[in-house]
């Protein structure tokens, strides 16, 4: 039996839509994780944004693996407590979008605010959110809702998000 080529304009088109559809889909995970850039002044933007009302501010990185064990608790307790208010600041470049809004997507938190830095200065970034932090991960602020903040290093546990969101209440 003979095999049988597509004669090449209908191979050019469908290798065409093939590429669009592909292009398309990234470009779909990458919005519905809505991965802000965040630049020198971005850690201001957030504490207006969420004026007089408390957050958890959560850094990570996809190449950590503790930061994936917190996601995945973070991702089940915002089903559990949607009055939750996270925002999610990834400390990989902005040019990695895909893989961190399909991190996100894993672990349940795609419609969560999030951030990715997008500044060479890293080093500006991390002492324009606490000058007393050197980028060790996870990182996370607790801010109550005059915007007093409290750092933590390592793992959150879920008792203690839950400790402090009944401390707001």
């Amino acid at each position: 039996m003979k095999k049988q080529k597509l004669p090449r304009p209908l191979a050019q088109l469908l290798f065409s839509l093939l590429t669009c559809l592909t292009l398309l889909s990234t470009q779909t995970e990458a919005r519905h994780t809505s991965l802000h850039p965040f630049i020198k002044g971005s850690y201001n933007s957030v504490q207006i944004e969420l004026n007089k009302t408390p957050f958890l501010m959560v850094l990570w990185s996809i190449d950590c693996p503790p930061c994936h064990k917190e996601l995945n608790m973070l991702g089940k307790l915002t089903k559990e407590r949607p009055e939750i208010n996270l925002v999610l600041v990834s400390t990989d470049d902005i040019s990695l979008a895909d893989d961190i809004g399909k991190t996100l997507k894993k672990h349940g938190l795609g419609g969560i605010e999030s951030w990715a830095f997008a500044d060479p200065n890293v080093a500006r970034l991390r002492y324009e959110i606490d000058p007393r932090w050197y980028g060790t991960l996870p990182r996370s602020y607790f801010f109550d809702s005059a915007h007093q903040r409290s750092a933590t290093t390592g793992t959150l546990e879920k008792e203690q998000v839950e400790d402090w969101l009944k401390q707001q209440e």
